[in-house]
């Protein structure tokens, strides 16, 4: 019984997420009883996806393809300057394609190992947190380079093009910030030793790639996905949850990464705004935070002090101030996006030429259904065309009619907002 005990503290411990996310959905089935649509809660193409991309991954690092390639550039490095840019830039293009998490699994121990060997173990703190806001940033690049955008990628369909685009500004100022770092580092010389040769084991080849596979993070998608299903069909978390939420995406997106990372967050968020825009802005900026804002961030931490167990307060001093810092400048980044979401209320907003007061030159160039937000008066702040106005909501009609929201304009002011952009 003490032994049962034991494994269980020990999985809650090792498995923190999936164990809490777990235990939540277990609650929430108390309050809806389990039946045939907890089925139709799971989004199983993120499922099948995350799992596909988890075997690829696996068996590119059984065959050692990448370990291989980064020995092979690695003795291009003349100085210490260059040896951290090449280490924490070979996190930032392997996360593409391998996903954050796995891109820290294969190349921190790696990094921490070059380091030892050019006898530099000062410069381990400052490359290991920069490989893992590396992993964070590349990681953007594609909606496949993290858990939480393959999440929001089959959930918003959002072409690859477009999620590129959409977090380009962002990565552009990372980037910048991690090259401005690397002048902090000297350009001491260094000689790498020769490393030994990879040996490529090919017996029960197939079996480790698929005992390698995460199946546990994949437990904590469906756990999740059961959580939020649920919270939907309660009313009172339906409403709640939504107030909170709808509009301040990007807020709540960046918030809740902080506390129970950006994977959960994504789930959340998205069960109850089909912004997904500003969700995938808030969760990835998010990730830049606290140690418990990415998988990402734990991983790292965890590798580092496995061996350097003295670094462990100093790293983390680094690794907050250095996100703390990004988040910032990244934050300055952040657009506001348009709310839609199909409810029962909307706003029209209407270019109404300054010079006529007339009701059938008023032409609506923008429609936006927000439900619960702006019932009963309530107000929200938009911007539209640049520019920032509050709209003031009102509940349908009783016919079922929704009823045009109303714009306040300042005293004495007769004129449209969007009209004097117009101008």
């Amino acid at each position: 019984m003490n032994n049962l005990a034991d494994r269980i503290f020990n999985l809650f411990k090792e498995e923190i997420i999936f164990s809490i996310s777990l235990v939540l959905a277990i609650i929430s089935c108390f309050f809806v009883f389990p039946n045939a649509d907890y089925f139709n809660y799971i989004n199983w193409e993120t499922i099948m996806l995350l799992f596909v991309i988890m075997v690829f991954v696996e068996i590119l690092k059984n065959l050692s393809v990448f370990e291989i390639l980064v020995r092979k550039l690695l003795t291009k490095v003349k100085n210490t300057r260059g040896l951290v840019l090449f280490l924490v830039f070979t996190c930032f293009f392997s996360s593409i394609f391998i996903t954050n998490d796995v891109s820290l699994i294969i190349f921190v121990p790696f990094s921490i190992l070059a380091l030892i060997k050019v006898d530099r173990v000062d410069l381990i703190i400052l490359t290991v947190s920069l490989q893992t806001i590396a992993a964070n940033v590349g990681c953007m690049v594609l909606p496949i380079g993290a858990p939480h955008n393959i999440v929001m990628y089959t959930v918003s369909h959002i072409p690859f093009e477009s999620f590129f685009l959409l977090l380009l500004p962002y990565i552009i100022v990372s980037v910048a910030f991690l090259i401005a770092l690397s002048f902090f580092i000297p350009r001491d010389d260094v000689i790498l030793p020769k490393l030994s040769k990879i040996e490529v084991d090919r017996k029960d080849f197939f079996k480790r790639v698929f005992l390698g596979v995460d199946y546990f993070l994949l437990l904590t998608f469906i756990a999740l996905f059961i959580l939020i299903g649920n919270l939907e069909n309660i009313p009172f978390f339906n409403l709640l949850f939504k107030k909170w939420i709808i509009g301040n995406e990007v807020l709540w997106g960046v918030v809740a990464s902080q506390f129970i990372s950006n994977v959960p967050a994504a789930i959340l968020l998205s069960g109850f705004s089909t912004n997904y825009e500003a969700i995938i802005v808030g969760i990835n900026i998010g990730g830049l935070g606290s140690l418990l804002a990415s998988m990402a961030n734990l991983i790292s931490y965890k590798i580092l002090v496995r061996q350097f167990n003295d670094f462990k307060i100093k790293y983390l001093f680094v690794f907050t101030v250095l996100n703390v810092v990004l988040e910032r400048n990244s934050n300055a980044k952040v657009k506001e996006i348009n709310v839609t979401t199909p409810m029962m209320g909307f706003i029209d907003i209407d270019r109404m030429p300054s010079d006529s007061a007339s009701e059938s030159n008023r032409t609506p160039i923008l429609e936006i259904d927000t439900g619960d937000l702006l019932q009963d008066g309530g107000t929200g702040r938009y911007t539209i065309g640049g520019i920032e106005t509050q709209l003031t909501g009102t509940p349908a009609s009783e016919s079922g009619e929704p009823k045009p929201c109303e714009r306040p304009k300042p005293d004495g002011d007769d004129t449209n907002p969007l009209d004097k952009k117009a101008e």
